[in-house]
């Protein structure tokens, strides 16, 4: 009985550990593709940075995934086309565009506050969204903001469409739109990074804050999955003197 009984304690204590150690069972290696949204999302010597590539990066630290490569690339060209490659996870993405692409997610992250930057010289006072339906709006395509609002609450011949952020603050700056909608804190970011003033500028309307994610391609396995979000879980759970990983990360931006 005792060669059996230590053959029994043997697998037993093997089936255990694989139950115990998710990390090392479905650890896998992805590639990260990111528009340049500073200071939430972009590529820094090649590698995922600001607020969600930290995340990420700590992410996978902890649960035993890698990151294979990193790509910048404009959101609408990921949302076409680069979506479809195995094995990715775009840096923070609303659950609006979930559905028509089937990503799996994991989050929220954070949220991001939305609003109507314009001039101040224009005077432009919005007490309620409604209120911008006449003005020319410019939007980075397939962004969070523009998928709440146009077509619905603006129509689209009111919105300028850009690839970038960058692209849509220049045509504020240019007079070629009314106004910019974008994350604001994105927006003066980018503003200031370029050598703009930003005290020219102003929130003519804050809109809803929108809860981000990261998105990874449809076939990522579901247990993959579920660690990751458990673990994103615990990150943001904080300790005696209510600090967290999760804030350690985040507050760095602020």
């Amino acid at each position: 009985m005792l060669p059996f009984c230590k053959t029994c304690l043997i697998a037993c204590c093997t089936t255990a550990f694989l139950f115990v150690s998710p990390r090392l069972a479905a650890a896998q290696s992805f590639t990260v593709i990111t528009n340049s949204v500073p200071p939430f999302k972009f590529l820094k010597d090649g590698k995922p940075s600001g607020m969600a590539g930290d995340l990420l990066t700590y992410l996978f630290r902890i649960t035993g995934h890698s990151v294979a490569q990193s790509r910048s690339i404009p959101m609408a060209q990921f949302l076409q086309r680069d979506y479809k490659e195995p094995g990715t996870v775009f840096l923070a993405l609303s659950k609006s565009h979930q559905q028509d692409h089937g990503f799996k997610l994991v989050g929220p992250i954070f949220t991001a506050k939305s609003g109507i930057i314009v001039k101040k010289f224009r005077h432009f006072r919005l007490a309620r969204i409604h209120d911008a339906k006449t003005m020319i709006l410019a939007s980075v395509i397939n962004s969070a903001p523009e998928k709440g609002l146009m077509g619905t609450a603006i129509e689209e011949k009111h919105f300028l469409r850009f690839p970038t952020p960058q692209g849509a603050i220049k045509a504020l700056v240019t007079d070629k739109a009314d106004g910019l909608l974008l994350a604001t804190a994105a927006a003066y970011h980018l503003m200031a990074r370029e050598g703009i003033d930003t005290n020219l500028f102003e929130t003519a309307l804050t809109l809803d804050s929108i809860p981000l994610y990261f998105a990874f391609h449809a076939d990522t396995p579901a247990r993959v999955i579920e660690h990751l979000q458990a673990t994103l879980n615990e990150m943001k759970q904080p300790d005696e003197t209510g600090m967290s990983p999760y804030l350690k990360i985040i507050s760095a931006y602020y």
